[in-house]
């Protein structure tokens, strides 16, 4: 960390229109500021990539739609306990020619961006709280088990190294942080 802050910042805020969101990605030196639209849910969609990656996947996708074009927010987890950072902008000439504006490539600590995406997803409950996220966003509930999953992992300082089983009454499999 440099001057007071953290070398990996997520910030999520709703636009004055209902139904659209705006993200800064923040990693170091490089960043991202990313828009989306209610065509898709992009607060659940950072979170649940997140969540995906806790519980053992080596990559995972965010999804900011646009109208036209998409944002995507492309993690994948590093040989070296690190995590790899890439954010596109694909519009409609990028989906025909297959090819995406790389507008963030860094790499950072995995349990950095988990508390970055965990504080920032907070930080919108605290301004927000539920409903008035789902009245401004018009369109999606407050993503609160993903956050609840989040809070989990770095709370407990374990990480969800499995799914859980179709059986509910069995919890999922935990790692400790670093090892998971």
């Amino acid at each position: 960390m440099t001057g007071g802050q953290r070398d990996v910042q997520l910030s999520y805020g709703l636009k004055d229109t209902v139904g659209w969101v705006v993200a800064s990605f923040v990693i170091g030196e490089c960043s991202a500021r990313v828009t989306g639209s209610w065509i898709g849910a992009p607060l659940w969609s950072v979170a649940f990539a997140v969540v995906c990656l806790l519980r053992g996947a080596e990559r995972a996708t965010a999804d900011f739609p646009e109208e036209p074009g998409d944002f995507e927010v492309r993690l994948t987890r590093q040989e070296s306990g690190r995590l790899r950072v890439v954010v596109v902008w694909i519009d409609d000439d990028a989906v025909r020619n297959h090819t995406a504006e790389v507008l963030l490539d860094a790499e950072c600590g995995f349990e950095e961006f988990v508390n970055a995406v965990a504080d920032g997803t907070e930080a919108v409950l605290d301004q927000w709280g539920e409903d008035g996220y789902r009245t401004r966003w018009g369109h999606d509930d407050f993503p609160t088990a993903e956050l609840a999953l989040l809070r989990e992992a770095i709370g407990g300082d374990y990480v969800l190294a499995s799914f859980p089983d179709d059986d509910p009454a069995d919890p999922p499999d935990f790692a400790p942080l670093g090892e998971g």
